[in-house]
This record gives structure tokens, sequence and C-alpha cells, in this order.
């Protein structure tokens, strides 16, 4: 599939999903570790979902999941989207060169598994990322506004995005299975990228950012039951031209984005595991 298809598709589904969001079921943050989610039994697995299927162009399993999405926030319309992506073609083609890979590993499932260890559990921590769109779901999501989140962290920095985190009430046994874990703590990558803001007829309004929403989530197999769950969402300003320099502006606001928001959503949960009894 042509990726500037496959990227008009993945703009309007997440338009649609802001859409309904509003019918839909308000997430809750869980941000104590219920008593005795782990211990020095447990056998937990350490996974990560990417947000993509592999059924509309996304990468063979097992490689690189990239930052590689621009999206124009404000550009309403067909023909004013087709416009500003063609525009900004170049920044989406850039982005597609940054693997996502070394920060997840980095800041999510190496702390994470560490954590695991030293508090004597068995932690079987799988690389290779899940596919988003391949995962069956067990019942409607629901949703967190985060508009006001993203507002106290960055104060100052305007945009006209509206921030929803999704709970996706992903069936998630199979993997539990495979890894021989009866418990599992997933990194659920929602957003990442280059977002920019645009007035009437695709006019720009604002500067490109990086922005990045992640959550952060323990399930326990046996219960089906979320033990704990928290967002983290992170936003990283591109000063200067940045269209020069070979796109290292751009590279680096898109990597420090994300690699907040992880830490955001996973050093919470570091901490409640090393405390925990």
């Amino acid at each position: 599939m042509d990726v500037n298809i496959f990227r008009l598709k993945s703009w309007f589904i997440l338009f649609g999903l802001i859409i309904i969001s509003g019918c839909a079921a308000n997430a809750e943050r869980i941000t104590e570790l219920q008593p005795n989610a782990i211990n020095k039994d447990s056998k937990v697995g350490v996974v990560w979902i990417s947000p993509c299927s592999r059924n509309v162009g996304c990468k063979e399993s097992g490689a690189a999941s990239n930052l590689g999405q621009f999206v124009p926030d404000g550009a309403n319309g067909l023909l004013v989207y087709g416009v500003v992506m063609s525009a900004h073609e170049d920044v989406g083609d850039a982005l597609d060169n940054v693997p996502a890979d070394p920060i997840v590993e980095s800041n999510f499932l190496t702390p994470i598994a560490t954590a695991l260890q030293a508090k004597g559990a068995v932690a079987s921590v799988s690389k290779p990322f899940l596919y988003q769109g391949d995962l069956t779901k067990a019942g409607k999501h629901s949703v967190m506004k985060l508009q006001e989140t993203l507002e106290e962290l960055h104060p100052g920095s305007s945009s006209i995005y509206l921030a929803y985190g999704f709970d996706q009430p992903y069936e998630l046994t199979d993997i539990a299975n495979e890894l021989d874990s009866t418990t599992l703590v997933v990194l659920d990558m929602q957003q990442f990228g280059i977002r920019r803001s645009f007035g009437p007829l695709g006019v720009p309004t604002g500067r490109p950012y990086g922005l990045s929403l992640v959550r952060v989530f323990v399930w326990d197999v046996a219960t089906q039951s979320t033990l704990y769950s928290d967002f983290g969402i992170a936003r990283a300003d591109i000063g200067g031209n940045w269209r020069d320099d070979n796109w290292k502006q751009v590279f680096s606001a898109t990597e420090t984005a994300l690699k907040l928001a992880i830490d955001r959503a996973t050093y919470p949960l570091v901490d409640a595991i090393n405390t925990q009894k």
C-alpha cells in the first residue's frame, strides 16, 4: 500500500476516534499498584504495542517501529489536507528514518525488567512489538482527556490539538502464554511524531513540534483485569530553521517527546514496584 494513502487513512481513523470519544466511557488512572500485584514469585512479561497494523503497510513483525507520523491539526477537508500533506511530504519521509526501538528499550523495557528482577520476579521481555491494529479487543474502549495535563506540563505551548488517551481492552492471553507469564507490563504507544497547527485553507499557524502519548498498564492474566494504568504525554518544540541541518531538530524533538512521555508513564510504576512489599 502506498505510504501516503496509509498516512491519509491513519489521519481519518484518528479523527474518527476523537469524534466518537464523546460517546465513550471515561478512562481512569490507576496510579497505585494493587497489593501483591508483583512479588518474588511473579512471572511477568514485558511487552510494547506499536500503533499500526500489519494489514495496512507496517513493517514485518520484529522490525523497527518508526516515529513516522506527521499530523496537521486543523487541516480540515480532503483537499486542504492533501495540499498540506503534499507540502510537508519531506517531513514524513524524514521521520520514516527514526527508529523507536532503542528508545523503547532504554526507557521502558530495561528499567521495568530491572525493577522486576530486583524484586525477585521472573521477567520475560519481548522486544519485537505487537501490532495495535491486529490485537482483538475484549470490550469497548474508554477515553482519558489529557488536554489540561498537556497544558500543565508545557505551559505557554499553544496548539489546537485535543489530547485524548485511549484505554483499549486488548486481549493479551496469547502473548502472556507465549512468555509463560501470569502478569504483563505493557507499553501502548498511541501517538508519536510531529504535529503542526493550521488555519483555514491550510495556512500554518504555528511551528511544528514533537508530540508523544503513551499508556503503561499492568494486566493480570487470571482475572483479565488491570492492576495499574497511567498515561504519559509530552511535547518538544522545534527551534531555528527546522528544515535545515538534515532534519536534526525534527528528529531531536520527536525523540525527546517520546522519551519524556514514556518516562512520565514508566517511572512511577518502577517506583511502585520497588516499594511494594
